[in-house]
């Protein structure tokens, strides 16, 4: 056959019939030989060769006392030393699939064979189900053979159509609140109705769909339903054999979605004026009915002022949301005036979470903002479900400084802006802005100040409702006014509180108090009240269990106005006070101004509108009156040689200048000082319509009208 290799050592056959010969010796190097006998090839990438291999991707393996060596047939000195060590024959080990899949299926599973004897085993299968491609499986048959004990018989199988076969698919999404929140829906349970059977399908994590049917299944109506979404459906789709048809469906949320335009009012009108404005409440983006209710209620008196130092306010509960720490009991929700209980509504939780907050009143998503060393990737963000504790990963925040803390998040509800603190190392907090749609962190600036210590950490922010921020510094546990566009803080006072590792705080926006969840260490874990006046803390009380509050927020409503205890105001009206607004829909609200009794001054109050869109339960209509004096003119006509004048006097106007008109056609612009002459230049009977505006706008007095010659005038007369 062949005797050119010297001195053979590992000798085997390749997939392709060839020969590989490991020769140790004269020559040393892998031999390659035709099935003949011929020799094609001499590769040498190390010497004396003990063993050779080919792999399944065609490159060769060699060993000797060096160890191992993988090389390709094109470039054989560029071989890679796979394991040092010295090495001799390669023995493969195959690895033998044994476990048989539902599709396939063997008869008899056991029997005994006689000497010189066979049985015959019958492989069944099953493709019912099964995705089209390539499936691999193997069957296995053990014996009493003591040389080969066991034999493994591989299995492929690839599914294709029938050529009478189409296929349906599509992808499900969520359109999400207010339609804004688009997502692939999983879990949606997809019904696919032919002519002659029906097939349910439940959609993957990427909302897909799949199903294969033959012709005589056309034409077909699909339906698709999920949890909290309304069901859609799709009439008469029609295939053929070979055709892929993709049928997408978008699920609208079953919600309403609320929304007001204009967002606030402002009118400038004049003393015992009287006008109406249209507000319309929305409902356009909603898959539910909006049931609202519009009331009148006075501003917030003081909710931006501080409370009474060491004073607590009355409470009836401020619902409050936090992640825990040193004794963990998952994410949780409690009363802030009452610390005590805990209630525990998912664990586990996110563990390195410091930064949170609500965003616009919406009180169904807690936002956050990772840290590094824990359960999510740093400067992941996203929202924790609070009714079922399920975190959503929305993004990575970019812009974040290198190996910083975001130590605590906080929204302005005065400004609709997402602010949170870092602490790059003590004595380096950095305040940034988030965007929560980009996800774009923007640096404002250091947090320092002339009286701020020089290694400052700034632990917790919180934003009161008129768009104040206040900061915890830990090295000198001191309340800190922060401002917003430079991150320059100054001290305001001592806390009293000797704080350790983690805290956080947040402005009860309802009645301006400031609540901070402050941690001492080893267990001493309690609630507090803040004046931000003077920087004092007052306990509340302590946690339960000394839990560590990590991301503490409070759940209720920047409020602006007395909402919680409407009053009619005797000045604004609306009408109608309560309906509902149609999926799709909206409602108009007649908002009436009534300055008859009032004088003139600025005055401000607001709507209240309740609905029943669950992220927006109460919606703020601010509303801002100026009411300049009323436009009074007076006329009095007189005779002067026979012709007619008439003297005007006017108050009220704000303007520099006035238009003055005789009979509806504009005579003259004058300074505004309150009076003018107008020789009309006539002697007959005659009847003068006069009246004076800020110039240049229709804002006008009453009209004075003057006779002469006629019956007897009235006031400002004639002769």
């Amino acid at each position: 056959w062949n005797n050119e290799i010297q001195f053979p050592e590992q000798i085997i056959e390749i997939e392709n019939g060839n020969v590989l010969g490991a020769g140790f010796s004269s020559p040393s190097g892998v031999w390659e030989f035709d099935p003949d006998g011929d020799q094609l090839a001499l590769y040498d990438p190390v010497t004396s060769v003990r063993g050779a291999y080919e792999l399944p991707d065609g490159q060769i393996l060699a060993t000797n006392s060096g160890g191992i060596h993988r090389f390709t047939r094109d470039n054989p000195d560029e071989a890679v030393e796979l394991l040092n060590g010295s090495s001799y024959m390669i023995t493969p080990i195959g690895v033998e699939n044994c476990d048989i899949p539902e599709w396939l299926t063997v008869d008899p599973v056991s029997g005994s064979t006689e000497p010189g004897g066979s049985d015959t085993v019958t492989a069944t299968i099953d493709t019912t189900g099964l995705p089209l491609g390539e499936h691999e499986a193997g069957i296995c048959v053990d014996s009493n053979d003591p040389v080969q004990p066991t034999v493994s018989v591989p299995v492929t199988l690839d599914v294709v159509l029938p050529p009478n076969f189409g296929t349906i698919q599509g992808t499900v999404q969520t359109l999400g609140y207010c339609d804004a929140d688009v997502g692939a829906l999983e879990g949606a349970t997809v019904e696919i109705v032919g002519a002659e059977s029906t097939e349910t399908l439940v959609t993957d994590e990427d909302g897909f769909y799949q199903v294969h049917l033959p012709h005589s299944e056309s034409p077909l109506t699909i339906t698709v339903t999920a949890n909290g979404h309304l069901p859609a459906t799709v009439e008469g789709v029609t295939f053929s054999g070979g055709d892929v048809v993709t049928q997408e469906f978008d699920l609208d949320l079953d919600a309403p979605c609320g929304t007001v335009d204009p967002t606030e009012f402002s009118f400038n009108i004049r003393e015992n004026d009287v006008v109406t404005d249209t507000l319309t409440i929305g409902n356009v983006d909603g898959a539910a009915d909006l049931d609202w209710s519009v009331a009148e209620a006075e501003p917030v008196g003081g909710a931006s002022a501080a409370p009474t130092a060491n004073v607590l306010q009355q409470q009836t509960g401020v619902p409050s949301y936090t992640t825990t720490g040193f004794v963990d009991v998952g994410y949780v929700t409690f009363d802030a005036t009452d610390p005590s209980e805990l209630t525990t509504i998912a664990d586990p939780q996110p563990t390195n979470v410091y930064a949170a907050t609500f965003i616009d009143n919406d009180f169904t998503r807690h936002y956050m903002l990772a840290s590094s060393a824990g359960s999510l990737p740093e400067n992941t963000f996203g929202y924790i479900d609070t009714e079922t504790g399920e975190f959503t990963t929305l993004g990575t925040v970019s812009g974040a400084p290198a190996g910083g803390t975001w130590s605590s998040m906080k929204w302005d509800p005065s400004t609709s802006t997402l602010y949170a603190s870092n602490i790059v190392s003590f004595g380096d907090s950095r305040l940034f802005t988030i965007d929560p749609e980009t996800l774009e962190a923007t640096e404002v600036g250091p947090i320092q100040g002339p009286d701020v210590s020089s290694s400052a950490g700034v632990i917790a922010i919180a934003i009161s409702a008129d768009g104040l921020m206040y900061g915890i510094e830990l090295s000198d546990d001191v309340l800190l006014a922060i401002d917003k566009t430079t991150g320059e803080a100054t001290v305001i006072g001592d806390t009293g509180v000797a704080a350790n590792f983690a805290q956080d705080m947040d402005f009860d926006h309802t009645d301006g108090t400031l609540y901070w969840a402050g941690y001492q260490g080893s267990g001493n874990s309690q609630m507090f009240t803040v004046d931000t006046e003077t920087g004092a803390a007052m306990s509340i009380g302590d946690v339960a269990g000394g839990s560590e509050l990590l991301s503490f927020s409070v759940a209720l409503p920047s409020a602006t106005l007395q909402c919680d205890t409407p009053s009619g105001i005797s000045w604004l009206s609306a009408d109608p006070t309560a309906g509902t607004a149609a999926a799709g829909s909206s409602s108009d609200v007649g908002v009436t101004v009534d300055a008859t009794e009032l004088t003139a001054g600025e005055y401000e109050a607001g709507l209240c509108v309740s609905t029943s869109d669950s992220r927006h339960p109460l919606i703020e209509v601010p509303v801002a009156l100026t009411l300049r004096p009323e436009f009074v003119l007076e006329a009095e006509g007189r005779r002067v040689r026979g012709l007619h004048f008439v003297d005007l006097t006017w108050s009220g106007a704000l303007s520099d200048d006035v238009d003055i008109y005789r009979d509806g056609e504009l005579i003259t612009t004058e300074r505004n000082d309150g009076a003018h002459t107008d020789n009309t230049g006539r002697s007959e009977r005659a009847t003068y319509v006069y009246q004076v505006c800020e110039a240049g706008t229709d804002d006008c007095s009453n009209e004075a009208t003057v006779r002469f010659g006629g019956p007897p005038p009235g006031r400002g007369g004639g002769d």
